[in-house]
C-alpha cells in the first residue's frame, strides 16, 4: 500500500485551548472530502485541563512549578497498515519525548487509511510521554521524570456535535535541590466524560474532566502524603466550575472555583 501522510497539530495544553474549539473554519469537517484535523485535535486538547501534566506542557508537579515544554507540532504523521493508524515521528523537547498515534474511524468503527469528511465519524488519539527534564530557577535546581499515557476519542464528526471521551494516567518523580530541597512522587488518573462541543457554541456545553492524584513528598526531614480529587464541569458558558478536595492525613480541604476560560476575569474560589 502506498504511504499516505496527514498533517497534524497538537495544541498547547491549558485553559486557553478551549477558546479555539469549533471556530467558524472554512476547512471544517463538512468542506469537501478533507477534514481540518488540526482543529479537531485542538478540541481534544481540552482533556488536559484536568491533568497535572500533559502532552504539550507541564505546569506544577509535587507543588513545584516546572518550566513548560515547547508545544508539540509534528509536521507529518505517516499511515501504517500494520497498526491501522497514523504514526507520528517522536518529538523530544527538554528531555521529554512524545509519541503519538492517530486512528480514524468510520461510523461502524472500522479503521480508515485517509481522512474523509463524508465518512470519518471519530478520531482516536493515543499519546505517550516519557523522559526527564532538568531545570534551574533562581538558584534552585532539580529534575522531574515523567511517564504518561493518554487515550482520547472524539466522536460525532458527521454531526454538528462532537463528544470527547477518554482517560490518561501519569507518573512524575520530582527532585529539587538547594535551599528548598524536595522529593515528590505523584500518580494521577484523569477521566474525560462526554465533553460536548456544539458547532453553535464556542464553549463545551456539557461534560466533565475528573482527576485523582496521590502525592508523596519529602521536604527535608518531613514526610507529607495526600490525595487530590478534582472535577471540572462544562456548562456551555466561558465560566466553568472546578471542585477540588485535598486530603492530607485525615484532614480534607475542599474548594470550588469559577474559572473564566476567556481570560476576562481571574478565577474566584471559596
Amino acid at each position: 500500500m502506498r504511504s499516505k501522510h496527514v498533517v497534524l497539530l497538537v495544541s498547547v495544553a491549558g485553559l486557553a485551548v478551549i477558546a479555539g474549539c469549533r471556530s467558524n473554519d472554512t476547512t471544517g469537517p463538512n468542506s469537501g472530502n478533507t477534514l481540518d484535523l488540526s482543529s479537531l485535535i485542538g478540541e481534544m486538547g481540552m482533556a488536559t485541563l484536568g491533568a497535572s501534566s500533559g502532552v504539550a506542557g507541564v505546569g506544577a508537579v509535587g507543588g513545584f512549578a516546572v518550566p513548560a515544554m515547547a508545544p508539540v507540532v509534528p509536521s507529518t504523521c505517516q499511515y501504517s497498515a500494520s497498526v491501522q493508524g497514523f504514526t507520528c515521528a517522536p518529538f523530544t523537547s527538554n528531555g521529554i519525548t512524545v509519541n503519538a498515534t492517530l486512528f480514524l474511524l468510520d461510523a461502524a468503527g472500522h479503521f480508515q487509511s485517509q481522512p474523509d469528511a463524508a465518512t470519518t465519524a471519530a478520531i482516536r488519539n493515543v499519546t505517550d510521554v516519557q523522559g526527564t527534564m532538568k531545570f534551574d530557577q533562581s538558584g534552585t535546581g532539580g529534575s522531574v521524570t515523567l511517564t504518561s499515557h493518554q487515550d482520547l476519542t472524539l466522536s460525532g464528526l458527521l454531526t454538528d456535535t462532537h463528544v470527547l471521551n477518554g482517560s490518561s494516567t501519569s507518573h512524575s518523580d520530582l527532585t529539587v535541590t538547594g535551599t528548598s530541597a524536595l522529593h515528590g512522587v505523584t500518580d494521577t488518573k484523569t477521566v474525560t466524560a462526554n465533553v460536548t462541543v456544539s458547532k453553535s457554541s464556542r464553549w463545551p456545553t456539557a461534560g466533565t474532566v475528573t482527576s485523582d492524584a496521590t502525592t508523596s513528598s519529602q521536604i527535608g526531614s518531613v514526610s507529607v502524603a495526600g490525595t487530590t480529587h478534582s472535577v471540572l464541569t462544562f456548562n456551555g458558558s466561558s465560566v466553568v466550575t472546578m471542585t477540588t478536595t485535598i486530603t492530607t492525613g485525615s484532614t480534607p480541604f475542599s474548594s470550588t472555583c469559577k474559572i473564566d476560560l476567556s481570560g476576562a476575569a481571574v478565577p474566584v474560589c471559596n
